[in-house]
């Protein structure tokens, strides 16, 4: 918990610095073109359905607005045990200006949720860049994906029951669902 709310103080801080506009008002060279993106859209029950059969799922929340760092969730619940998928995407397209004023943007946000875990694994052939942090619902946890070009990160985390570390499981079947994200991007 401790170092969540320390994240949320350093995008506080961030918010409020550099431009991310020349002094012509323009966009800064590197910047990507972004659009704004339906969590829901991107995550379909039939990406996570053969991972969990028999199982009955429910989607619990579908953000249509983004928060203050430009990032919507939709997450499904799926029959009882902690058993879940949830997707959650930032992009630069729902940034509010004032974020992005203060000189962050998706890849940024990313950056620096990376830096503030301990532990991740590297994972290779998903968007620009990628991370695993683990299993479990939490800061950090789960698959991250960096896709540059596109303006957006997003973090697919999977539950598989109460007591299931199965690390190897979790990053298998959240590779899975990430692929499909990348293909709807």
């Amino acid at each position: 918990m401790r170092k969540f709310i320390t994240f949320l103080a350093v995008l506080s801080f961030m918010a409020a610095g550099c431009q991310n506009t020349s002094p012509a008002g323009g966009v800064l060279p590197g910047a990507s073109s972004s659009q704004s993106y339906d969590p829901c859209e991107l995550l379909q029950s039939s990406d996570f359905a053969s991972y969990y059969p028999g199982e009955e799922y429910k989607q619990t929340k579908h953000d249509t607005e983004a928060n203050a760092v430009g990032q919507k969730i939709c997450f499904y619940d799926i029959g009882e045990d902690m058993k879940f998928v949830q997707l959650s995407i930032v992009s630069d397209a729902d940034m509010p200006e004032k974020t992005k004023a203060g000189g962050q943007n998706s890849e940024k946000i990313y950056t620096q949720g990376k830096d503030l875990l301990e532990d991740t694994q590297t994972v290779t052939g998903l968007g620009d860049e990628a991370y695993y942090g683990g299993s479990g619902l939490g800061l950090g946890k789960g698959l991250t994906v960096l896709v540059k070009g596109k303006g957006v990160h997003f973090n697919v985390v999977i539950g598989l029951g109460f007591g299931n570390d199965d690390q190897a499981k979790h990053l298998e079947i959240e590779s899975a669902i990430a692929k499909k994200v990348l293909e709807r991007l």
